[in-house]
């Protein structure tokens, strides 16, 4: 009976040791940590220094930390950031504001490789489509329509998704006209007089904070950015080169 019991202890261990050895290194939705939204910003210069609004946690700039199925770091392992399914959001071909950044436009990705501690930050310069023809989506609280539009995946595991917003609309990077859109698109939250469109109503670009409401927070936040612009230089241009399609 004894011999029984240690053979099935046996067993049982083994079992354990395969499992956490088919999980090691294998990035893990449950144990990775992702921010809740990532937003475009411009470059500093047209060569790109990395400072200011894109080198900023409070702005633009967010940290991944990739663990696998036993809640150990995984390094050296590239996160990808799939922009497909955010449509008038443009990234751009070139991010020379983060030059270890790689950007895939046929894919629609950007993408970056995670230190020996899992962790990666990544900004990303791009813009939002000023198209006209472009509609609001429906807000409170956040539909499946506002979904975060981003997806992350590492080693083709996937990790979680992203909202998306952007503090520049144009090819010029941050500028007082960033904000008079902030502005004007609370004023459609709100149901405001001047909106062509329902209430209330959400535009993805200007939720800057990611709680699927156009507030006083997320001017503040577009205000920031443009102090910031306007004291070192940051965001101040667009792209180094042109948009992904």
């Amino acid at each position: 009976m004894n011999g029984l019991i240690r053979k099935a202890g046996v067993f049982t261990l083994g079992a354990l040791l395969l499992a956490s050895m088919a999980v090691a290194g294998v990035p893990s939705s449950n144990n990775s940590t992702l921010p809740t939204g990532i937003t475009l910003s411009g470059a500093s210069t047209v060569g790109g220094s990395p400072d200011g609004v894109e080198s900023s946690s409070s702005f633009a700039a967010k940290t991944f930390t990739i663990r696998d199925g036993n809640n150990v770091a995984v390094p050296n392992v590239a996160v990808v950031i799939d922009f497909s399914a955010c449509t008038k959001f443009k990234i751009c071909s070139v991010q020379t504001q983060s030059p270890t950044v790689t950007v895939n436009c046929a894919a629609a990705t950007v993408s970056a490789v995670t230190n020996s501690l899992g962790q990666v930050t990544i900004s990303v310069v791009g813009r939002y489509d000023t198209d006209p023809g472009v509609s609001p989506l429906p807000a409170s609280p956040c539909p499946v329509s506002q979904a975060p539009c981003a997806t992350v995946t590492s080693l083709g595991q996937p990790l979680g998704s992203l909202h998306l917003a952007s503090y520049d609309d144009g090819a010029s990077g941050v500028n007082p006209g960033d904000v008079s859109r902030v502005l004007a698109d609370r004023v459609c939250y709100n149901g405001g007089a001047s909106c062509a469109v329902p209430a209330p109503a959400l535009f993805r670009r200007s939720d800057l904070d990611y709680n699927c409401t156009v507030d006083p927070a997320d001017i503040s936040l577009m205000l920031a950015a443009l102090q910031d612009k306007n004291l070192t230089g940051s965001s101040a241009f667009s792209c180094s080169g042109p948009h992904c399609p």
